[in-house]
């Protein structure tokens, strides 16, 4: 085999072998954080189902006000904690982080379950990181394939114009 085609073939080689390398990396941390939501559901005696985007929403106070629309500005106050109890982010205090639901800015598990709330209403939410931050991860704390945890309080909604 002449040289060019040698470097050439074990070039291809080395991205195949690195390709399922990463794949089974990736499949790893998966089971671990599957494994990592089980435990945390069987210490904490949760027997809520997910929904069908696999988010676990938990009220804990039913708000008497409204239920926000795609395109409202809600005001919320949050703990984000990861699995183990380590809280990463705690706005329980001061102005309520306020943000447009609907935002691709905003993790689709934390807008899931906002959208759920009525005004006035607590609740928790255990997101998986398929509805978080993935298979990228978020900071030093929050790692690929990490579930993280907010307790939420829904203190206001503020109306999308036209509605």
């Amino acid at each position: 085999m002449k040289r060019g085609l040698k470097i050439a073939v074990m070039s291809v080689m080395v991205v195949y072998v690195a390709g399922l390398t990463s794949c089974s990396i990736e499949k790893k941390l998966q089971e671990q954080e599957e494994e990592q939501i089980r435990n945390f559901l069987a210490i904490n005696n949760i027997t809520k189902q997910p929904t069908e985007s696999g988010l676990y929403y938990m009220e804990t106070l039913t708000g008497t006000g409204d239920l926000p629309a795609e395109l409202d500005t809600v005001g919320v106050y949050y703990k984000m904690m990861l699995l183990t109890g380590l809280t990463l982010e705690d706005k329980t205090s001061g102005d309520p982080y306020e943000f447009i639901l609907g935002n691709s800015d905003i993790i689709a598990g934390f807008q899931e379950g906002v959208s759920y709330m009525r005004t006035g209403g607590k609740a928790n939410v255990l997101i998986p990181s398929s509805l978080a931050w993935g298979s990228f991860g978020y900071g030093y704390y929050v790692g690929p394939y990490t579930p993280v945890y907010f307790e939420l309080e829904l203190k206001y909604i503020k109306r999308a114009t036209g509605k």
